[in-house]
């Protein structure tokens, strides 16, 4: 029988240590007494010193795959996670099949587009920031209810994240007037909006990305009535969540593009990336852009922008 108390000091995302506590009972089994509610916790292996009757005895948790033997609380997934084969390159990005047929790692580039790849640059160190930038802010998000497609950042240009077959949705909130919205509709810049207007664009870039209304994407079954009005709802969340994040760093959310992934079950989660590339960020003060604009416009000073809002997001989520 193991009848024990378990104590370890773990690291979680190498950012901080913390206390967890096991009690176990019973012949061939386990009780965690405390639940593991952030994934990451459950990706990391924990070492842990046990007493008991017995100390050979093997213990399995069934829940979350959990395995607990000899000493070692692991989730079954494997130390190294192999970069296989990439599946797939983008303006901004590389996916590289794993090891494990549900989990990818992207790996983010240096490489900056704009006007659907007629204009093409490098804004250096853009691959670091918008890779931890994008997974801080999902890991922030999924705290608030938004279930994302991340699961553990490898290094500072590459990160695992569930394999997702992405909606050809992109979603486009907007809290006050600029870029396309502008131009389209014959307004000039910095007009708030009353409320935040949505969106959708098929995500065809031979096509050039064109607007589209919820009968457009069913008529073309890009998604059905359930899914878009999942995604309508998780992109205000997002806007709601991620306005006040930035007002606190000194920053006006003004607007921000969005792809969201089907899970094999279905589930609808928030993929690609949050980053200055996919968003207009202000300063609220000055109004200085401090996003991809600086790239598009020629505007000049794009990696201090760049480095600019990643200090203050930084310093927001400490």
């Amino acid at each position: 029988n193991v009848n024990s108390s378990v104590t370890d000091k773990a690291q979680f995302n190498n950012t901080y240590e913390a206390t967890m506590n096991y009690g176990a009972e019973g012949a061939g089994g386990i009780v965690v007494t405390k639940t593991l509610n952030d994934r990451s916790e459950a990706n990391n292996t924990f070492l842990f010193t046990i007493t008991g009757e017995n100390e050979e005895d093997t213990a399995k948790l069934h829940e979350e795959d959990l395995e607990f033997t000899h000493g070692i609380l692991t989730s079954g997934v494997p130390n190294e996670m192999e970069k296989l084969q990439q599946l797939y390159e983008g303006k901004a990005k590389k996916v590289f099949a794993t090891n494990d047929p549900e989990k990818l790692i992207v790996e983010y580039k240096d490489d900056a587009t704009a006007f659907n790849g007629l204009k093409k640059g490098t804004i250096k160190g853009k691959g670091v920031i918008n890779n931890q930038m994008s997974n801080r802010l999902m890991a922030y998000l999924e705290k608030q209810g938004v279930p994302t497609h991340f699961i553990e950042e490898i290094n500072e240009r590459e990160t695992i994240v569930k394999k997702v077959s992405i909606v050809p949705l992109e979603v486009i909130v907007r809290n006050i007037s600029a870029g396309s919205f502008a131009k389209h509709y014959g307004v000039e810049e910095g007009i708030v909006f009353d409320q935040p207007t949505i969106e959708f664009s098929y995500k065809n870039d031979e096509l050039g990305d064109p607007l589209l209304n919820h009968y457009h994407a069913l008529a073309l079954k890009l998604a059905t009535m359930e899914e878009i009005e999942t995604i309508e709802k998780y992109a205000f969340k997002i806007n709601e969540v991620l306005k006040a994040f930035w007002l606190s760093a000194g920053v006006t959310l003004v607007d921000f593009k969005l792809e969201f992934g089907r899970l094999p079950d279905g589930t609808i989660v928030l993929a690609d990336e949050i980053s200055p590339d996919t968003s207009r960020l202000w300063d609220v003060k000055t109004h200085e852009k401090l996003d991809k604009d600086r790239f598009r416009r020629d505007m000049g000073g794009v990696e201090e922008a760049y480095a600019e809002i990643m200090k203050r997001m930084e310093a927001t989520l400490k």
